[in-house]
């Protein structure tokens, strides 16, 4: 039985990879490559062993032109969908070339081997500096093991110098949070976390923590933190930049509708002024807030609250400061 078991599997195994919508094999194929894999078996047996599979449920067609061919028509994922994984695989800054590599060379696994050297497609990906650091992806399954279990997370963070050097923040020190969740945004992970040292919520790019490590000491978050929802604890923020809530009123142009909309999302509710509209939401202001509505020049502008304007009209006159100064 055992022997019958590993058989249909080899059978299974082969129809996966040498077909396809557009592609068969013979019997005298399939028995050839299980010959040549140790396993002799009679056209009978065969016969048997595909219709068992396809009693499991697989698509196999049998089809006669010059002689009968099978092919298997039943995919766990469509070549398309397989495409569209591939392409951002490859276009992910969080994943580094190597892994990207990896992981496309898995997809096409999951399809012919007709059909995988279409997984590699020239797409042009603008503008992505993808991370070097391999160690990102057992820091995501630390930081989902501290919070599934309720624990406090360990690490050390750093930056780059002129060199590209990486220089460790504060001499190495160790940071201790209590984990909240994570985040991706603007093509990066982030922890949103709460800080230990600090007494705040704060945030934290993944690709620039190491020696992330899961403490044996439970964390101990305020509700508001365990029962807020992931969109209410970043919506406010821009680019994972924190800072000040503010309730801003924001006048827009009606050509900025789509911008407004991918930034705000649906919730957020556009009031029409002729060839204007207005939007009020809650915002943590930054200077990446005030950066993203001096894109629009003119087209946008914060209406209130005053205190808001002032922070937006004194980092515009230190940035023309700084160009004087030069």
């Amino acid at each position: 039985m055992a022997d019958n078991k590993a058989r249909i599997l080899h059978l299974l195994h082969f129809l996966e990879q040498y077909t396809d919508e557009d592609n068969g094999v013979t019997l005298e194929r399939i028995s050839d490559y299980l010959a040549g894999i140790g396993i002799k078996v009679e056209r009978k047996t065969l016969y048997n062993d595909i219709g068992i599979l396809k009693n499991c449920g697989y698509d196999i067609l049998c089809e006669k032109d010059k002689q009968f061919t099978y092919r298997l028509l039943s995919r766990t994922f469509e070549l398309a969908e397989l495409k569209l994984l591939a392409d951002t695989v490859s276009a992910s800054r969080f994943i580094t070339n190597k892994k990207s590599r990896e992981l496309v060379k898995k997809l096409e696994s999951l399809t012919s081997s007709f059909k995988a050297k279409e997984l590699h497609r020239q797409t042009s990906v603008v503008n992505v500096t993808k991370t070097e650091n391999e160690r990102i992806y057992y820091s995501i399954d630390a930081i989902h093991r501290a919070i599934e279990e309720n624990r406090r997370l360990t690490f050390k963070y750093f930056d780059y110098d002129v060199h590209r050097q990486k220089v460790l923040r504060h001499g190495g020190e160790l940071y201790e949070v209590d984990p909240i969740s994570l985040v991706y945004c603007d093509e990066n992970y982030y922890l949103v976390a709460f800080s230990i040292k600090n007494k705040d919520k704060r945030n934290y790019r993944i690709d620039c923590m190491e020696m992330v490590t899961v403490a044996e000491q439970e964390r101990e978050l305020d509700d508001e933190y365990l029962n807020v929802s992931q969109t209410e604890l970043t919506g406010m923020q821009f680019s994972m930049y924190g800072g000040n809530r503010y309730t801003v009123e924001m006048s827009f142009d009606n050509s900025l509708v789509r911008n407004v909309n991918d930034r705000f999302g649906s919730s957020v509710s556009f009031i029409p002024d002729g060839k204007c509209f207005t939007v009020v939401t809650d915002v943590e202001v930054s200077r990446t807030f005030f950066s993203w509505i001096f894109q629009f020049g003119g087209k946008a502008k914060i209406v209130s609250p005053p205190d808001v304007i002032e922070q937006y009209h004194k980092m515009l006159a230190e940035s023309l400061d700084s160009l004087d100064e030069k």
